[in-house]
């Protein structure tokens, strides 16, 4: 498992009205071997873990919610141009970031990546499905 946070650096984001995030700067990862480049304005609710449930300090999975976020409104890697990944992948790969950390402080415990990841497979298809069918009609733009 490998995750590196690549130049400009740390995430970096405004609030916004709705309690999103939208991103100020690109976002750039290399997952495994595979670039993920969010860009700047890409809006994002990290990683929707229930705040009224126990979970891990929410600042070591913010990076891995905005990758999430970015892979199921993509349908895959299409901002560099890699082949498309499935539901299944793009869970792992909030795990892998989630695990991983992308610095000494930022990343969840074995624990929390798992009770994470199995929250995700169980809850989020519905929303995959959501992004699926607007890519399929078109409206699937890289927008952010």
């Amino acid at each position: 498992m490998s995750v590196e946070l690549l130049p400009p650096g740390a995430l970096q984001t405004e609030r916004l009205p709705d309690g999103r995030r939208r991103l100020i700067r690109d976002l750039n990862l290399v997952i495994d071997g595979r670039n993920l480049t969010v860009p700047k304005d890409f809006v994002t609710d990290y990683s929707s873990w229930p705040r009224a449930l126990p979970g891990p300090k929410f600042s070591r999975v913010d990076v891995a919610g905005v990758a999430h976020d970015a892979l199921f409104r993509w349908q895959g890697w299409t901002p560099s141009g890699e082949p498309p990944i499935s539901y299944v992948e793009a869970n792992r790969v909030w795990f892998k970031v989630a695990r991983h950390g992308t610095h000494h402080d930022a990343k969840a415990n074995l624990f929390w990546a798992w009770t994470g990841r199995i929250g995700l497979f169980a809850a989020s298809w519905p929303v995959w499905l959501k992004y699926k069918r607007q890519a399929t009609m078109g409206e699937g733009e890289v927008t952010g």
